[in-house]
């Protein structure tokens, strides 16, 4: 986690945690924290290792997935555009 973000807690940690789970189901929560550009992220695991930020705008809703790689490899990001 960068200085610039921060750790969610309360009633919109709980909102952004349900956003990425309807999102990504199967996947883990590791930490839920706001971005630097506005956004929350939601840092999760798959089932398969792959690292992944899932991004949620202020209305809870899911605007990206970024794929980092299994076991947290750090590579190119891989971006998957969410349509709404």
């Amino acid at each position: 986690m960068r200085g610039d973000e921060t750790l969610l807690t309360g009633d919109v940690a709980a909102k952004v945690t349900a956003a990425a789970k309807v999102k990504e189901p199967t996947a883990t929560i590791q930490r839920i924290e706001t971005d630097s550009d506005g956004v929350y992220e939601a840092h999760m695991v798959r089932t398969d290792g792959t690292q992944i930020v899932v991004q949620i705008d202020k209305s809870y809703a899911v605007t990206n997935v970024q794929a980092m790689g299994q076991g947290g490899q750090a590579h190119v990001l891989v971006s998957q555009l969410v349509e709404h």
